[in-house]
């Protein structure tokens, strides 16, 4: 299961540190506004002609049948805490107002977050199991297998086991410990561009420990969300399918969690669409 847990204390003081490398612009919580698209307007039918009468019998009156199109649907936003209904949604903030993301959510009940660098589709309202994450990687960094808990809310210690995402993330995935590639890489197109993907399964390593008390499966830490103050990882046995795209001038990612509800998890990514405006 891909989950998020966030450090509290830290996130504000990472990401003010983190935004200020980054420029102000690349990590404002309200970077845009949101967007909705209206049904188009109905068609308007054109006035009925009367045909000019003679000494031949009357034509009948006749009307042009208007041109038919269909209307696009309404698009909600990820706003309130949630569960949200089945239909399509459209993010506004992951990647700023230059871009958007549609989808559909397949079933009732998902729960949806739309913030700086990150949209996340989960199960629950905690995200404590997601189905799918597209992440911004210039808004984002990568992380050690394991963290030391107690100081998980340093913000020296955060910095200092955090590296750049790589160019390659498929490649990297494959060389972390404990992780298999389920197959070779592919090049598919995705969200209506090229994209490479990769399986993966997560499995034991050395030093690995559990996240939680109550949790006996070690986790998988690998990424950080400076802006938000989440961590995303993995427990052992999880199988994630992972995209690498550019989507204009964004570097992205996408993660698949198959390890627990794999069919709804794919109807999401499969109904994603990326927008440049």
């Amino acid at each position: 299961m891909t989950h998020r847990r966030s450090p509290v204390r830290v996130a504000t003081a990472l990401a003010i540190a983190f935004c200020a490398t980054l420029g102000a612009a690349s990590c404002s919580s309200n970077d845009t506004e949101e967007v909705t698209t209206s049904p188009a307007p109905a068609p308007t039918a054109p006035a009925a002609t009367q045909p000019a009468t003679t000494a031949s019998p009357t034509i009948a009156e006749t009307t042009a049948a208007p041109a038919t199109t269909e209307a696009a649907p309404k698009r909600s936003t990820f706003d309130g805490d949630g569960p949200f209904d089945a239909g399509p949604y459209r993010a506004t903030r992951t990647f700023g107002p230059r871009f958007g993301i549609d989808l559909e959510l397949p079933a009732d009940g998902l729960y949806g977050s739309d913030s700086t660098g990150d949209l996340t589709i989960a199960l629950d309202a905690m995200a404590a199991q997601t189905l799918v994450m597209v992440l911004d990687l210039e808004a984002s960094v990568m992380m050690p297998p394991v963290l030391d808990d107690a100081q998980i809310e340093d913000l020296d210690y955060m910095l200092s086991v955090s590296s750049a995402t790589p160019d390659d993330l498929l490649a990297w995935f494959t060389e972390r410990p404990g992780v298999s590639a389920v197959g070779p890489a592919e090049t598919v197109e995705f969200g209506g561009y090229q994209a490479r993907r990769q399986t993966f399964e997560f499995g034991p390593f050395d030093g690995g420990v559990p996240c939680f008390p109550d949790v006996e499966a070690a986790c998988h830490v690998f990424l950080f969300q400076p802006a938000s103050g989440y961590f995303y990882f993995q427990f052992v046995g999880d199988v994630i399918t992972v995209y690498q795209l550019a989507v204009g001038s964004k570097r992205v990612a996408v993660v698949v969690d198959e390890s627990a509800e794999p069919e709804l998890a794919r109807a999401v990514a499969d109904s994603i669409e990326f927008l440049e405006y």
